[in-house]
């Protein structure tokens, strides 16, 4: 036997991002694997739960950013600057970005790109993923399409809030 082999321990197991990653999830099926049914949706902690490392930056001149290191490193920067409901939907957007688009050690910067079709599918999914259609619904039902108390009550801004109601079909 070697006495100069030391013990690595590898991981085998695929990290959680890249299990969903794999399946395509739609924010849906993300926020049903988490077993989330009210608001506001703890994007954080998804975060977290995915295995993805989460960093919050200073002065970046974007507001947030995703890497993924082959084989099963995912980072999201995000940009510290930015205000609370600003930050979700910006976490939100790139957890879109990396369950959607199949481009491995590529990031996104949601800054010249607004109108890409990239940048659309990632903002529809932090749509979901932070407005879940049902969720909202109900919310709507109860409260009426009151959007400060709305999104007061998703952790959204009123703008991204007014947005998700007018393309809702009935309100």
């Amino acid at each position: 036997m070697r006495s100069d082999l030391t013990a690595k321990t590898i991981s085998l197991r695929k990290p959680q991002w890249r299990v969903m990653r794999e399946k395509r999830a739609s924010a849906s099926q993300l926020l049903q694997a988490f077993g989330i049914h009210q608001p506001p949706v703890p994007i954080e902690d998804i975060v977290e739960w995915l295995g993805v490392h989460l960093n919050y930056v200073q002065n970046a001149g974007w507001s947030g950013a995703v890497k993924i290191t082959p084989p099963n490193r995912a980072d999201i920067w995000v940009a510290n600057d930015e205000s609370y409901v600003r930050r979700r939907f910006t976490l939100a957007h790139e957890i879109g970005h990396l369950m959607l688009h199949n481009a491995e050690e590529e990031t996104y910067r949601d800054v010249s790109f607004a109108g890409s079709r990239k940048e659309v599918e990632a903002n529809n999914y932090a749509a979901s993923l932070l407005m879940p259609f049902r969720m909202l619904e109900a919310y709507v039902d109860e409260y009426g399409p009151r959007v400060s108390v709305l999104a007061s009550a998703f952790e959204v801004s009123e703008a991204a809030m007014r947005i998700r109601l007018e393309n809702m079909a009935g309100y």
